[in-house]
This record gives structure tokens, sequence and C-alpha cells, in this order.
């Protein structure tokens, strides 16, 4: 499953995510159920006891989908993989100081420096090859670090020198607000600062940035461009939609039948 995506990124062929706030198991198996590549769950905006995300991890491995938690903070971070969490998203990184602790936290020596808990799920609660099972997860397990503002943009270049960052996403709407254009995700100062991401993310070797595309066009223009990871959207925002799309139409359906009515 996990290898699947990582081969996945190593052989570019596309990828598709969907983020996860709402804290619901059947959403994930919805999710690999349509055919998703992974699940970035998010319990940093949204915060979450950690017995809830260890549901939804259990729900991913059960049908067989990867799924990602976008952490807090450190300790979270390492309670999630503990968990058995296919990777771990950071926002907001701004320093090779931050990247190199973030490395740490989440990869196991020689790249970092990540506790061993032997006894823990990711590790068949202590049944098996340890020295396997910690190799399998430092090649295995997936770290994306979000550069999302101005100083983490000024850094870049040293962020991604740093050993062990597995995938770089952006993140438009706070890049918008920290280059003083808040809500303006199209603005052309995010727009640029978003290719000059891109363009160290590919001199630096490393797989293209997760984007998320607000629209067909602009999805074919990223692929036009490289890109081939993406975010296909949230699922409130998804179901939100949906339910505004099925309550128009059948509006729609009986304004048609019945003549004029007052809504």
């Amino acid at each position: 499953m996990l290898a699947d995506l990582r081969d996945k990124i190593k052989k570019h062929k596309p990828v598709f995510c969907i983020g996860i706030s709402i804290i619901e198991p059947s959403l994930i198996e919805m999710a690999a159920i349509s055919g998703y590549d992974a699940a970035i769950v998010d319990a940093c905006q949204m915060r979450y006891s950690p017995e809830r995300i260890r549901e939804m991890i259990l729900a991913g491995d059960t049908k067989g989908i990867p799924v990602i938690v976008r952490a807090a903070s450190c300790s979270d971070a390492t309670a999630y993989l503990n968990f058995g969490a296919a990777g771990i998203m950071f926002d907001g990184v701004k320093t090779r100081w931050e990247a190199e602790k973030l490395v740490s936290v989440c990869k196991y020596a020689p790249i970092g420096k990540r506790g061993i808990c032997s006894n823990s799920r990711c590790h068949n609660y202590g049944l098996g090859d340890l020295k396997e099972q910690i190799n399998w997860e430092n090649e295995n397990i997936i770290l994306i670090l979000q550069i999302e503002d101005r100083e983490g943009l000024e850094n870049r270049e040293e962020i991604l020198k740093v050993p062990g960052i597995d995938l770089i996403s952006g993140g438009r709407n706070d890049m918008a607000q920290s280059l003083g254009v808040p809500g303006q995700t199209n603005h052309p100062a995010v727009i640029e600062a978003e290719k000059l991401l891109c363009e160290s993310v590919e001199r630096a070797g490393l797989p293209p940035v997760l984007l998320v595309p607000s629209s067909l066009e602009q999805a074919k223009q990223f692929v036009k461009a490289g890109h081939n990871i993406f975010s296909v959207g949230q699922d409130s925002s998804m179901i939100f939609s949906a339910m505004k799309r099925s309550l128009k139409t059948l509006q729609l359906a009986v304004k048609d039948q019945e003549g004029e009515l007052n809504y």
C-alpha cells in the first residue's frame, strides 16, 4: 500500500490525494473505494484526540489507502507514526533548522533520531525483525514539508538541502497573507512565489511539488508544467458542494414541474 504510493512518486506517475478534515473513518473508506492514492488527515488546523486519528489510520489500513497526518507538533507526529501513519505533513516550515528538526523526529538513524518504540503498532507490537522494520520505515514513510510564507520562500534553497525530505507542498492561502494580499490566492505575487518554489524543488531533485488545482484548466496547466502530484480537494468542501448541487437540482426539477414557486 505505502510502497505502491512510493513507487508511483518515484516513477513520476500521477498521484491523487484527498484532504480530510472531518474525523469520520467512513470518509477514509470512501476515499479508498473512490480510488484516491492517499488521504491527508488534518490534525493541525483541526484539533482532534490521538485516539480519533488512530481510528482514521486503522480505516486506511483496512481499505488499503495510505493515511498521511498533518501534525501540529513533533510529539503528535511521533504518536501518529507509532500508530502506523503512512507519513507526516508539517506546515509553515521557515528555516533549514526547522526542516532538520522535523526530519530528525520522523526518520530513524542514520537519517534522523526518531525514538524507537519497539512494541508499537508500526512495529507489529514487537513481533518481527526490528532492524528490518526500521529500515523499511526509513525507506517508505513520507515526510511532507509545507513552505507557505515569505520567510520559508526566501530560505527554500537551504531547506531543500536537508536530507530526508520526501515531498514539498506550498500553500496559497498562507502565502497570500504573508505577501500582503490575504484572500487573493491567484494574485500574481502568489503565483510567482509558487513558481519559484516549484523551480527550486526541481533543481533539488525532489519529486514535483504537491499542488491543489482550483479548476480543470489550472490542473491542465500544472500537468503541462510537469506536475503530477495533486490534492484533489477537501472533504468538507466536496460534501458542501454536493449538498448545494443536489438541492438545486431538485428545486429546479420541482419548479419546472409545478410552475413558479417562491423560494
